[in-house]
């Protein structure tokens, strides 16, 4: 449909009879565009109920997220009385910086979309759609096959679903997204469905990457994750945890080649909403990414912890370093750092291989009179894997001086 009108004024007659052919026409093209703009009209406003329902879902979502963090912060409190901590996730990059020395191709990605870190990525290929470099346009594969069906959805006054290939076409923009109603006096606390995944053919059959963003992120549980292949069914996704992830936030895996033929992840929702009066559950997901990536053999990553302007002092010690998952001087290697320039020329103060800092071993650094700490993280791949190492997040306790 074109949007450009293509209605012209006819000049008024001067003399002699005027042409009804030429009126006809001229209506035509005025109801012509009528009926365009009416149609773009309707389809304004569905996009924007649809628009108002995501950022109603979402919103509500961040509420519950908000109400977690504050949990969170407690918790922390509570298992480091005493002490003061940065905790350093990987959703932003305000404290990232790498050594100049240090090759950007040795430099780990940070993907914030995600919340992690991995070795720097050679190629990457998307196994369920295709982007024209050219116009960036984005082709979902024809024959990429993807239903839901309901796990414990019973009793249940209606459900509705919007396509569940929107959930595979590269776009955070765009979402599947499933409402199971039910009145509002019903007693269900929860819904689960699942969504079968038939893989499209593929001239290169691995993955080593799938990448979920829950819809509304943080108020829905992934039960499981599994995948078929020609032999087997049912194989639990690697690194998929035991017992699911409840509320998830966008999630990562990455393990060593799989050859899939089909995924099934069950997801579960047990909060609901009032909407026109409905007890009503809404669940989907944004994205489910499934990659292809071949991955350098290691890569680091620096974190400078800074304190805050608040603070009058300065470092006074190291309680504890950990992370998620924990380093192994293997996969995950630390190293510390008092100075910028030991930070440059990679002169640690203390390195994974020693000794755990821990409460009990503290790291005295009082004598560099310092308000910055810096870490580097090295990852490893094993030799026989294709996967990379996946750091989540690093925290850090210390104590100040006076």
């Amino acid at each position: 449909m074109s949007l450009v009108p293509t209605f012209q004024p006819l000049e008024p007659q001067w003399r002699g009879n005027t042409s009804s052919a030429d009126m006809n026409t001229n209506f035509n093209e005025i109801l012509y565009d009528l009926n365009n703009l009416f149609t773009e009209c309707a389809a304004l406003v569905l996009d924007m109920n649809t628009l108002a329902g995501t950022v109603s879902n979402e919103l509500n979502a961040l509420n519950a997220r908000l109400y977690a963090v504050s949990g969170v912060i407690t918790s922390y409190e509570a298992s480091a009385s005493g002490y003061k901590i940065f905790h350093e996730d990987f959703f932003v990059n305000n404290n990232v910086v790498y050594p100049t020395s240090l090759a950007v191709q040795s430099q780990c990605i940070v993907d914030n979309a995600y919340g992690v870190v991995y070795l720097p990525t050679n190629n990457t290929f998307s196994q369920v759609y295709s982007e024209d470099i050219t116009t960036g346009d984005i082709l979902v594969a024809p024959d990429l096959v993807v239903i839901s069906l309901p796990v414990a959805e019973s009793n249940s006054l209606s459900v509705v679903d919007t396509s569940e290939l929107l959930a595979f076409d590269g776009s955070d923009q765009t979402v599947w997204e499933r409402d199971v109603r039910y009145n509002r006096d019903d007693p269900t606390s929860s819904v689960q469905c699942v969504l079968n995944v038939t893989m499209p053919s593929m001239s290169n059959p691995y993955v080593n990457r799938v990448g979920i963003k829950p819809y509304p992120e943080g108020t829905v549980d992934i039960v499981n994750i599994t995948y078929d292949t020609l032999i087997t069914q049912g194989n639990t996704l690697p690194n998929f945890p035991l017992g699911g992830i409840s509320t998830a936030s966008p999630t990562f895996f990455d393990c060593n080649n799989i050859q899939p033929i089909a995924f099934h992840v069950t997801l579960q929702q047990r909060n609901w909403n009032l909407v026109d009066g409905y007890k009503t559950f809404t669940y989907g997901l944004k994205e489910m990414a499934i990659e292809n990536t071949t991955y350098s053999a290691s890569g680091k990553i620096g974190i400078q912890f800074t304190l805050p302007s608040y603070e009058s002092g300065n470092f006074a010690a190291i309680t504890s370093i950990s992370t998620n998952p924990n380093y192994d001087n293997i996969q995950y290697k630390l190293s510390l750092y008092v100075s910028s320039a030991e930070f440059q020329a990679n002169i640690p103060l203390w390195n994974s291989s020693g000794s755990p800092i821990t409460s009990t071993n503290r790291l005295d650094v009082s004598l560099y009179a310092t308000n910055k700490i810096w870490i580097i993280v090295e990852l490893d791949q094993l030799p026989t894997s294709a996967g990379s190492p996946v750091l989540q997040n690093l925290t850090m306790t210390y104590t100040t001086t006076t």
